[in-house]
């Protein structure tokens, strides 16, 4: 009893102090995570609002949603996925399997689906959700990107990306032409750039180089990417990762090495 600390009164912080603190903080409760609901779900349906509006126009087509709907539908019967709108259109052999044109088994990922509403606006939805899933990340990258600034700045950055992203040119365009499987690729390349996004290390973002390629090589990438951020040398004085920097065709820009 005699080694405790003596009591030392403290004012109690404004309401309007607290409500920023907490939400620079990301606490629930403080708006932040309501903000951050209301733009996903923004996103949600104008994507889905426009993809079924191409739908109901007759604008949706067998390329590519067709196809992708006969793959899927063959997936939720356990067989492999197979396309006669495209066996045809290509010239390819009765029963070809798509992954031996577009390896993306990550397909068979919506068939649960099927088994709820057998219908091709299933796809349509589930890109809708695939794009807004990214919001969230977004924000989050903003939020690392404006860190040392202050916690209203903050905010306004996190929700300002959060908007540009959900109301983005290439998302409502991809989302009146129908489905692709491209929709995928959306929320894992901004897990990505979260993940290389600087955090207080030395080590340069090697994301944006990695997903500016066509989506053939986006295992290539994805692999890359983790190989290039796994580990880095560490500096003896500082402690810090060195930067590992490669010839680059832009000069000025870091390029990943080979």
């Amino acid at each position: 009893m005699g080694n405790a600390p003596p009591y030392v009164p403290t004012r109690p912080r404004p309401s309007g102090e607290r409500d920023t603190a907490a939400a620079s903080a990301g606490l629930p409760g403080t708006g932040t995570g309501a903000r951050g609901l209301a733009l996903t779900a923004l996103c949600f349906l104008v994507c889905a609002g426009l993809g079924l509006q191409s739908w109901t126009a007759l604008r949706a087509t067998g390329f590519d949603l067709g196809i992708f709907d006969q793959a899927v539908r063959a997936y939720a019967h356990f067989e492999l996925p197979r396309s006669p709108i495209k066996n045809v259109h290509h010239e390819f052999p009765p029963g070809f399997s798509l992954l031996g044109d577009h390896f993306t088994p990550a397909l068979a990922l919506l068939a649960p689906l099927y088994w709820l509403w057998d219908d091709p606006r299933t796809l349509i939805l589930a890109q809708a959700a695939l794009f807004a899933a990214g919001v969230p990340v977004v924000r989050r990258i903003a939020r690392h990107a404006f860190a040392a600034a202050e916690p209203l700045a903050v905010r306004r950055a996190a929700d300002l990306a959060g908007l540009v992203y959900a109301l983005g040119w290439p998302l409502l365009n991809s989302s009146y032409n129908g489905f692709h499987e491209v929709a995928f690729a959306v929320p894992f390349t901004l897990l990505m750039l979260e993940r290389d996004s600087p955090t207080g290390t030395a080590r340069p973002p090697s994301g944006p180089p990695c997903c500016a390629r066509p989506r053939r090589t986006w295992a290539s990438s994805s692999a890359r990417t983790g190989s290039s951020s796994r580990s880095a040398p560490t500096a003896p004085a500082t402690g810090r990762a060195a930067p590992r920097a490669s010839r680059s065709p832009w000069p000025g820009r870091w390029c990943p090495p080979p």
